[in-house]
């Protein structure tokens, strides 16, 4: 799988999921957009996005997370050129 195509479906699922966990917030007589529960639906769900959006990036050195780029330079795992 060529790096634009994986990068574009990390960035799909990341804009699904976490506009999924928007929608659902948003939408009345639900579990999450209680009072109680909507700052932890909303945390947890865009962490899901997050995660899956890079593990389906991961060919592309996941670009979709700025703070995952950093990680990855600082393991040395990537170069510099890769980054940017």
């Amino acid at each position: 799988m060529n790096e634009f195509l994986s990068e574009a479906i990390g960035t799909f699922i990341l804009i699904l999921f976490g506009l999924g966990v928007n929608t659902g917030s948003s939408l009345s007589n639900n579990f999450s957009n209680k009072i109680s529960n909507s700052w932890v639906m909303g945390s947890f769900g865009w962490l899901l996005a997050v995660t899956l959006g890079v593990y389906a990036a991961k060919f592309s050195v996941a670009h979709i997370n700025p703070a995952v780029i950093i990680g990855l330079l600082t393991s040395g795992e990537i170069s510099s050129n890769q980054a940017f």
